[in-house]
């Protein structure tokens, strides 16, 4: 969990059984009858130093730290790495996480400032990157050291391969959120100056080079916000729901036919989505934080339910 005002990471352990979720933290306490859990500011992750043989080093989360990301590894040579960025200086701290997820400050790259969100294909694993000040996108890609080569001391991983450029005109403001679609191929970006999502080809021409063309500018509802990608049976299937803040609706979007499919009544301000589909538990829904309302809205996207595309509870 990161915290702009500190400029720090704090590690928060979920477990518990499924019916009675724990919340931890190290050091954390509880005090009396509160239920606020409080974490110590001094396990907190702020800054760490690092040397070898010739050189020493100082590594930091960065000056107010606002997107982050989990990029899972993808070879026995790779570690799970959890990525954040500085919105002041463009800062990209990574962190190798364990088994139990206790985060290690490894790394730091520079990008350019107001540094805003993340997002991984799940086809490529490249990370993908959005910046407040600029309609450039950059492209990160995990080079884990051979077992020859001596590792960077202050950036063993992350390497900047590329940017994809949003053309002038296609919008006004900065990315409000991006995500990559199941194979690798397109771009997700919802903006709201006009409010509308935008996609973009990045699949490999012949030659092995991204093609970083944009397909659609879709509009949807007013104050396009977050965007959650949810797959079909098959690719042309995958649908792209986006979080419309100001018109309190979440749209569905094909994003290979370019439109609108459907729309979904929410509570007032929907941001931040999260899709969970657990078969086991018969759950396939879409959550959807009410920053407004102060509760979380769930949305059924079960196709075979009389409720599939509607919003079911509202969780206070």
């Amino acid at each position: 969990m990161l915290s702009r005002d500190t400029d720090s990471l704090y590690f928060v352990k979920l477990g518990g059984a499924p019916q009675a979720p724990e919340v931890t933290c190290p050091g954390g306490k509880r005090g009396g009858a509160e239920s606020i859990l409080k974490c110590p500011d001094d396990e907190a992750i702020e800054l760490h130093d690092v040397s070898n043989d010739s050189d020493t080093a100082r590594l930091v989360v960065g000056p107010d730290p606002y997107g982050a990301v989990v990029r899972l590894s993808r070879s026995e040579a790779e570690p799970d790495l959890l990525l954040t960025g500085a919105l002041v200086d463009g800062t990209v701290a990574s962190f190798e996480l364990a088994e139990d997820g206790t985060p290690e400050l490894v790394g730091n790259l520079d990008l350019a400032s107001s540094l805003f969100g993340f997002a991984v294909s799940p086809a490529s694993g490249r990370v993908y990157t959005t910046h407040k000040s600029s309609n450039v996108f950059d492209v990160l890609e995990v080079h884990a050291p051979a077992a020859t080569e001596e590792p960077s001391l202050t950036n063993p991983y992350l390497r900047l391969v590329s940017q994809v450029q949003i053309p002038e005109g296609i919008a006004f403001d900065r990315a409000r959120d991006i995500a990559v679609s199941g194979d690798g191929t397109r771009l997700y970006a919802s903006y709201r100056s006009p409010s509308s999502l935008v996609v973009v080809d990045i699949s490999e021409d012949a030659d092995g080079n991204p093609r970083n063309h944009v397909l659609h500018k879709i509009p949807v509802s007013q104050g396009a916000g977050s965007i959650a990608v949810v797959p079909g049976t098959g690719a042309s299937d995958e649908r792209v729901f986006v979080s419309c803040y100001t018109d309190d609706r979440v749209e569905v979007v094909d994003p290979y036919a370019g439109q609108v499919v459907a729309s979904v009544r929410t509570g007032r301000g929907p941001f931040g989505m999260a899709f969970v589909d657990n078969p086991a538990l018969g759950i396939r829904r879409l959550y959807v934080a009410h920053f407004r309302d102060s509760s979380v809205g769930v949305i059924e996207l079960d196709p075979s339910s009389p409720h599939y595309l509607s919003l079911v509870a509202e969780i206070r």
